[in-house]
C-alpha cells in the first residue's frame, strides 16, 4: 500500500510540475488538462497491472512454453507472485482515478 501511495504521489507531483512549467513557458493555462492527464495515467497503470497479472497466468505460461519450446511448469505460487507485483500499480491507478474524479467535479 505504501509503494502504491508513493507512486501515485510521485506521478501527481510530476504532472503538476510539468503542466506548471508548460503553462509558464507557453504563457497559456494548461492546468485544466491535469484531470485528463491523471485519468490517462490511471488507465495506463491499470493496463500495466493487468499485463503483470496475465504474465503469471496458466494460459500465458502455456503459450510461452509453446513459443519458446520449454517445459516451464505453471505454479500457483508464481501466479500469486505475479499478482503481488501487479498490486501496487493497480492501487496507484485507483488512487489516480479517484483524484481525477475529485478534481474534475469540485464540490461547491
Amino acid at each position: 500500500m505504501r509503494k502504491a501511495a508513493l507512486l501515485a504521489c510521485a506521478i501527481a507531483f510530476a504532472d503538476a510540475l510539468g503542466l506548471t512549467l508548460v503553462s509558464v513557458l507557453l504563457r497559456q493555462n494548461f492546468f485544466h488538462y491535469y484531470t485528463l492527464l491523471t485519468l490517462l495515467q490511471a488507465a495506463l497503470l491499470f493496463l500495466l497491472a493487468g499485463a503483470r497479472d496475465v504474465s503469471g497466468s496458466l494460459a500465458f505460461t502455456r503459450i510461452s512454453n509453446r513459443m519458446n519450446q520449454t517445459k516451464k511448469p505453471w505454479t500457483f505460487e508464481a501466479h500469486r507472485q505475479a499478482q503481488e507485483k501487479a498490486a501496487p500499480y493497480l492501487l496507484s491507478g485507483i488512487i489516480l482515478l479517484a483524484l481525477s474524479f475529485i478534481l474534475a467535479y469540485p464540490l461547491r
